[in-house]
C-alpha cells in the first residue's frame, strides 16, 4: 500500500499533493509526539476526494494520522487504531446533518469498511476507515442500520 509521509505537512512538495478538495494539514497528526507529521494512505485519500465529488458538499477532517504516542494519550483510542496505521479519517457531520444515511451509503460505495457513529458527542462525526468491515456507535439518530 502506498503512502503520503512526512516529517512535518509544511515541508510537503505541493506535486505530492492531488486531492484538491483537502489539504495536508487536515490529515497531520495534532499533538506530541509526532505533531504535524503525516503518514496516510493513497488510497484513503483517494476514497475521500470520490466520497466528496459524489455528495458535492465539503468533507471537514477533523482527526487524520495520529502517532502511536498522541494517539495514547487520547480517552477511549484504540491502541492500534487505524488512525495510526493512515487508514481513518474522522468526519465532521456538520455539512451532512439530515444526509447522514445518505453520507453513510456513499461512503460505502466509495470503498470505507470501518464505520464508528458519534451522533451525540459535542463534534458530531463519523469515522470512516480502510481496517476490516465493522462498526460501532450509535447509528440509530441517523437512520443508518449498518447490519
Amino acid at each position: 500500500m502506498e503512502f503520503v509521509t512526512i516529517q512535518d505537512w509544511r515541508h510537503l512538495p505541493a506535486e505530492q499533493w492531488r486531492w484538491p478538495n483537502f489539504r495536508p494539514a487536515e490529515f497531520a497528526c495534532r499533538g506530541e509526539p509526532g505533531k504535524g507529521s503525516i503518514r496516510v494512505a493513497v488510497s484513503l485519500l483517494d476514497k475521500l476526494q470520490a466520497l466528496r465529488n459524489a455528495m458535492g458538499r465539503p468533507i471537514v477532517v477533523t482527526s487524520g494520522y495520529r502517532s502511536a504516542g498522541y494517539n495514547a494519550t487520547l480517552p477511549g483510542a484504540a491502541p492500534n487504531s487505524t488512525h495510526v496505521q493512515g487508514l481513518a479519517a474522522d468526519i465532521s457531520m456538520g455539512n451532512f446533518l439530515g444526509d447522514e444515511l445518505a453520507f453513510y451509503r456513499r461512503a460505502k460505495s466509495a470503498g470505507f469498511t470501518g464505520f464508528g457513529f458519534y451522533p451525540e458527542y459535542r463534534n458530531v462525526f463519523m469515522h470512516l476507515d480502510l481496517g476490516p468491515p465493522r462498526w460501532w456507535g450509535d447509528p440509530g439518530p441517523w437512520g443508518i442500520d449498518p447490519t
